[in-house]
């Protein structure tokens, strides 16, 4: 039982737990966007980019702070698994799951966003962000997108694998921390080394052409149902009775 020597470190209030591990996320943003100042200084440029880019600190701190601090107490209240009533490897395993539904749930709704005729402007504002991409913009989005698309997929995941409150922190962390490193720019010279996987230049490129590479933040399920269709064509075509 680990629950609580994962969850030492912070506060033992609920309230106070959630809103630190929530505001974490908000930290993590401001050190990755340091590194991109070059960026910073390109969006700012212009009286339209400052104004976005303000923006975008309003929206996801608020997103962050306030309806992710919200999801997390409900989270743990209703539908996590009493802590304490895991052990490591079912922690690990409830973690890695929360990861997996959250990919899939993502990539569902995030292409009816762009392929489902009026439902594109919960995502729209997202999308303002398109020539320069920085960690400001990975939680910027609508409040109907956060709840929807981020905090939806990761509650369903913690209901579906019956995570504690520590296997559904790690699982949330590893989505959260994963859709900043997307949104950072000098990221994309680096590729991932399994096509499973999404990377920034994946995103970016999201990003400036507005259709494709929907699977994030952590598994590229694009990619994974392309495989899986081709190889269901192969059977399918060796399958066949060859003509005489």
């Amino acid at each position: 039982m680990v629950s609580s020597w994962l969850l030492a470190l912070i506060p033992s209030n609920l309230w106070y737990r959630a809103l630190l591990s929530c505001s974490l996320a908000s930290v993590l943003t401001v050190i990755l966007e340091t590194t991109c100042l070059e960026h910073v200084r390109k969006i700012r440029s212009t009286n339209a980019g400052r104004a976005l880019h303000t923006s975008a600190w309003y929206v996801s701190s608020f997103n962050n702070v306030v309806l992710g601090t919200a999801t997390y107490y409900t989270t743990v209240r209703y539908v996590c698994h009493p802590t304490g009533s895991k052990t490591l490897q079912e922690q690990v395993m409830a973690a890695a799951g929360v990861v997996v539904i959250e990919a899939f749930l993502y990539y569902l709704v995030h292409k009816a966003f762009h392929e489902v005729k009026g439902l594109y402007w919960m995502h729209k504002y997202h999308h303002g962000f398109s020539e320069v991409v920085l960690p400001s913009a990975a939680n910027a989005v609508s409040i109907f997108e956060y709840t929807i698309a981020y905090m939806m997929p990761l509650m369903v995941g913690a209901l579906l694998t019956q995570a504690d409150e520590a296997a559904a922190v790690l699982g949330a962390t590893v989505v959260a921390i994963s859709n900043l490193f997307l949104h950072t720019p000098w990221l994309a010279t680096h590729e991932y080394p399994h096509w499973i996987f999404v990377s920034a230049s994946d995103h970016l490129s999201h990003h400036r052409n507005l259709k494709g590479n929907y699977g994030a933040p952590v598994f590229h399920v694009d990619r994974i149902v392309e495989r899986c269709a081709s190889f269901q064509l192969v059977d399918d075509s060796s399958s066949k009775p060859k003509a005489q």
